[in-house]
């Protein structure tokens, strides 16, 4: 029986390429009896993730802001600590064989307690830029898997130069993404939307949403006199 953990943040561009690594490791492995968990805050997904046979148990969530806020300090202080006693004792009677780790709130104690009991820890960041969790994270990984390379040259100088631990190889895509494409028309009329006019698809989160979602509603009445748009 292999034993692995996941952890990581409660939003869809943590638990989505969970569920990606999960498929894979069906596909590559279907013989092999595994014993699928998440610690952490899976937020609204925790139905998604149990439905793809992975069992949940919830870990309080200590969020590591980057900026100035009060509640700074009832996380750091409280919230972690707690959440890193929970980690412990859940990490110890489960002991996987490997935790992989997406980063965000909750992530971190998770990764401290693996650490602990020398569990191989491997973490995925799926941003541009990497996240505050992943981070503080990296010096306790064995492996560090990235998907762009600028997310490597904003490390540190000697974090970079640590070889053999990063590895570049995108962000794990789930199988029924990379079939055949679907047909565009079918698309538009699924979303209601009309075939014959062209669509622009506005996507975005963790650190560039916001400035995404604002540009949006600046621009959207002049662009959609000659375009449809999806945003998400």
């Amino acid at each position: 029986m292999i034993r692995i953990l996941f952890t990581g943040g409660g939003t869809g561009g943590h638990i989505y390429p969970i569920l990606s690594v999960v498929e894979e490791l069906a596909i590559s492995g279907p013989n092999a009896e595994m014993d699928l968990r998440y610690f952490g805050v899976p937020g609204n997904y925790k139905k998604l993730l149990e439905e793809n046979g992975i069992k949940v148990s919830k870990i309080l969530p200590a969020k590591l802001r980057r900026y100035f806020d009060i509640r700074n300090f009832i996380d750091i202080l409280i919230l972690l600590p707690l959440s890193f006693v929970q980690a412990l004792w859940k990490v110890f009677w489960f002991m996987p064989d490997v935790l992989f780790s997406k980063g965000g709130p909750g992530s971190l104690p998770v990764v401290l307690a693996c650490w602990f009991f020398h569990v191989p820890i491997v973490i995925h960041d799926s941003d541009a830029v990497m996240g505050l969790s992943n981070k503080l994270a990296f010096r306790f990984a064995k492996r560090v898997a990235v998907s762009f390379e600028s997310t490597v040259a904003k490390l540190s100088p000697k974090d970079q130069n640590i070889g053999g631990k990063i590895a570049l190889i995108g962000n794990p895509i789930r199988h029924s993404f990379t079939g055949a494409p679907v047909d565009q028309i079918y698309s538009k009329k699924a979303f209601g939307m009309n075939s014959e006019k062209p669509v622009i698809l506005v996507i975005g989160g963790s650190q560039g949403a916001v400035k995404i979602n604002n540009f949006m509603l600046q621009v959207a009445g002049e662009i959609i006199s000659k375009f449809q748009v999806l945003h998400q």
